[in-house]
């Protein structure tokens, strides 16, 4: 979910563990060494992929207290961390679509293909606002916001289905997506 979680909107930014990105490191510290045999491209995806997030993660959540602490310096930064989280992503999709095509007909990538771009392009997106931002003070309303937690008001149950069920549909905007 952390993935495709909009850095601006930040639906699933309450769900954050504080150390994300220490997490995401040390599992791409781990998957860099078994990078051999016959599986080996399975780890380099996932290596990748743990790459991603270990920027992405707390994307959102980073960029929120920059900003509503009027933050400069970590705005600058959080930009660095987008260029290079751009590159990161392209990586994970050559990883990702090498593995795609070991395992499956090629049928089915332009999915993959879709949603990587459209996070690549809120990525973007995200860039132009923080550098518009911090060039002539244009707001961020977006960042302005608190954020809400999404299982508020949830049983167990649905909480525990959200959680363990994937939808890119749901997942990928805050907003109606059908």
């Amino acid at each position: 979910m952390f993935l495709f979680n909009d850095p601006l909107l930040g639906m699933f930014d309450a769900l954050v563990p504080p150390d994300s990105a220490a997490f995401y490191r040390q599992c791409a510290l781990a998957l860099d060494a078994e990078q051999k045999g016959p599986f080996a491209y399975l780890y380099q995806s996932l290596l990748a992929l743990a790459e991603v997030l270990a920027l992405k993660a707390d994307l959102g959540l980073r960029l929120r207290v920059a900003y509503q602490n009027g933050n400069r310096d970590r705005l600058e930064s959080i930009l660095k961390d987008i260029k290079l989280l751009l590159k990161k992503i392209d990586l994970f999709d050559r990883a990702f679509s090498h593995q795609w095509d070991q395992e499956n007909k090629p049928e089915g990538y332009d999915i993959q293909d879709i949603r990587l771009g459209a996070v690549k392009e809120r990525l973007k997106k995200t860039a132009e606002k923080v550098r518009r931002y911090l060039k002539d003070g244009t707001p961020i309303p977006e960042l302005a916001h608190p954020l809400l937690h999404p299982e508020a008001g949830l049983d167990n149950a649905v909480r525990d289905w959200l959680r363990t069920t994937y939808s890119w549909r749901e997942y990928s905007s805050v907003n109606i997506n059908d």
